[in-house]
């Protein structure tokens, strides 16, 4: 009995490996490696690589490559908890290009091997990182950092400035030299505030016009281009003060970029009027 079943032993070794100058092949009569396996390999538990006690089903002790093969980008593929869809891929598309996308690479991230450029929500980065969208920045951290943006000095030697939220209800930018911030807006009502000199530009910007009698008039003036409204303007009236001329309107344009009269003349004169305002910017 012994005998019979060293013989089925032997028999099955022998229908099931073919050995090729110490190479075992299962399913391969010519094995090309110390182990040659075609088909499909089920592993129960789990599998060590350069590991002798794995931990993980697939544990491997040092670098892994994935290679391209028969027109197979190298690729990871995550199914969701119950394996009932594709959640989420480690994908190589082009020879310079690698991202971890979701279910389409238009909501993943992609980084350019070429020259590292990182794209969030895109598949062509055009910069160190380049988002397609808005970016939100979260309070956090042991102190609850107000977020923001820190920037460094050209020579990176010291940490220069900051962009962010100063308060619950301020942002503005901050200056190391200054130690304080420099220019806050309030978010709630859209209130500014500066600390040290404004730089500023300003021009006082005046238009003529008649206004023919029996008759309403408005004449505007426009501030020069990137100029706005800094200070209430008004008007010059020939012969303001009887009976001829009444202002029912003076103030700024609906774009805040000049001013504008209107009224009325209810005499039998034309009147010579005019409109002016102080505009500035900051240079």
């Amino acid at each position: 009995m012994k005998q019979k079943n060293l013989l089925a032993t032997i028999f099955f070794l022998s229908t099931a490996f073919t050995s090729n100058s110490q190479n075992v092949g299962i399913g391969t009569a010519n094995p090309v490696q110390k182990l040659h396996v075609n088909g499909n390999v089920f592993v129960s538990d789990s599998l060590g690589i350069g590991v002798d006690t794995p931990a993980f089903r697939l544990d491997v002790g040092g670098p892994v490559r994935i290679r391209s093969h028969v027109g197979l980008s190298p690729s990871i593929f995550f199914n969701n908890l119950t394996n009932s869809q594709l959640a989420a891929y480690i994908f190589t598309s082009i020879d310079s290009d690698i991202g971890l996308f979701g279910t389409t690479p238009a909501n993943g991230v992609l980084m350019r091997t070429i020259n590292g450029f990182v794209g969030i929500g895109t598949t062509d980065p055009n910069f160190l990182l380049d988002v397609n969208g808005r970016i939100r920045l979260r309070s956090g951290g042991t102190n609850f950092t107000a977020p923001g943006i820190w920037l460094n000095n050209i020579n990176n030697s010291n940490t220069q400035s900051f962009i962010g939220m100063a308060n619950n209800n301020q942002v503005g930018f901050y200056g190391t030299g200054l130690g304080n911030f420099g220019l806050l807006m309030n978010t709630d009502n859209g209130e500014i505030s500066y600390t040290g000199t404004l730089n500023m530009d300003m021009q006082l910007t005046t238009q003529n016009a008649v206004a023919p009698a029996l008759s309403t008039f408005a004449v505007s003036v426009t501030c020069p281009q990137g100029y706005q409204v800094l200070s209430g303007g008004g008007g010059h009236f020939e012969g303001f003060g009887d009976v001829d001329i009444k202002i029912f309107f003076s103030g700024p344009t609906s774009a805040m970029n000049g001013w504008i009269v209107r009224g009325t003349n209810s005499g039998f004169v034309a009147r010579n009027v005019s409109a002016s305002c102080t505009c500035a910017k900051i240079k």
